[in-house]
């Protein structure tokens, strides 16, 4: 595992209790050089989550929550004991547009699950270097890294929560309840999960039919106020965009481009073909899944757009997420390529080859 951590299944700890609770699976010691007697649990049913957490409580044990459902990077051992939701990832029900889904799931296991039900999300995991980011971190994390692929994804779409809190008492949160008990939004709840003192462990999103067709498509632009006066022409042309993104380069001498998505009825789209403008010109490819191919390894800051974008850098690419008005500076970072002990400038040559059609 990544910083010299190992864990050891099936370890008796020196609680009796929690040894009696947790099966072995559920049991790890913490191995690393520089640390002992560190303790990681994994409950893989909700029972025994709210069951140990009431343990902790009354036992006045202090423990870290690491993960948001990922294995152990390298927490700060000020504790003793850590716990996961890793092993709550199933996926128990799909019925009438909705999905029910634990928070250790990972979304390319649920995205891929969908799919054989004919339906999708609407997450996209582009931005994460490997793609295994999981349900909980996507919801607690995602929305200021580009994973909302829908406009106002998680207000429209997340239908419930499930919580656990620190002391074991489970809590339930959704849509439709009224006046008081209908509680706070739940997209604000989420992202104040860690300040409430709960652990996120199931969800339930809304889910939609794959379309019948959707079409990819990006502008390439030598000048800068061309782009600018298409990208206006696109946001007014229609608000059914489901991606509207621009990636500009601060060197002058680099071409600028305008990445879209667009999905309906096959009706719809020969429709749209001849009314688009500049559609003639465009060209039909999903450079997103490029990017996830190529762009393995790179460096990239959150800022504000309009802000940053007469200060960008000859070195430096600016990505502007419309939908979301989010936006990500892409800049010249040493990386390591893997099982590589070289140290390369990799991730600028392959945005490059990804708009240029190179294979590498």
């Amino acid at each position: 595992m990544k910083n010299n951590i190992e864990e050891k299944p099936g370890v008796m700890t020196p609680w009796a209790e929690i040894n009696h609770l947790l099966t072995a699976d559920e049991r790890f010691e913490i191995i690393h050089p520089n640390f002992k007697n560190r303790y990681l649990f994994a409950p893989k049913n909700l029972s025994r989550l709210s069951a140990l957490l009431f343990l902790l409580e009354q036992k006045g044990l202090d423990f870290n929550i690491i993960g948001l459902g990922n294995s152990v990077s390298l927490p700060i051992f000020e504790h003793q004991i850590f716990l996961t939701v890793r092993a709550l990832n199933q996926i128990h029900k799909i019925s009438n547009s909705v999905v029910e889904v634990e928070a250790g799931c990972d979304l390319r296991t649920l995205q891929s699950t969908l799919m054989t039900y004919n339906c999708e999300l609407g997450f996209e995991d582009w931005i994460w270097k490997q793609n295994r980011a999981t349900v909980g971190s996507a919801l607690i994390r995602g929305c200021s890294s580009g994973l909302c692929i829908d406009k106002n994804f998680v207000r429209d779409k997340l239908l419930g929560i499930h919580i656990a809190k620190l002391d074991g008492s489970l809590v339930e949160c959704g849509r439709g309840l009224e006046g008081a008990k209908a509680g706070p939004l739940l997209h604000k709840l989420v992202y104040g999960i860690e300040e409430l003192g709960g652990i996120l462990t199931k969800c339930y999103f809304c889910i939609r039919p794959i379309p019948n067709e959707r079409l990819y498509l990006y502008w390439d632009f030598n000048n800068t106020q061309m782009l600018w006066d298409h990208f206006k022409s696109l946001q007014a042309f229609t608000n059914t965009w489901e991606r509207l993104d621009v990636i500009i380069s601060g060197n002058l001498a680099e071409k600028g481009f305008i990445l879209a998505q667009i999905s309906g009825t096959s009706e719809e789209m020969v429709l749209f073909k001849q009314i688009c403008p500049r559609y003639e010109s465009a060209h039909q490819k999903d450079m997103i899944s490029t990017l996830k191919t190529h762009l393995k390894a790179y460096y990239y800051t959150s800022v504000d757009f309009t802000s940053h974008l007469d200060r960008l850098l000859p070195a430096e690419y600016i990505w502007y997420h419309s939908l979301e008005d989010l936006c990500w500076i892409l800049t010249e970072q040493s990386v390591h390529e893997k099982n590589n002990n070289e140290t390369k400038f990799i991730w600028k040559s392959r945005l490059r080859a990804c708009f240029s059609n190179i294979h590498m």
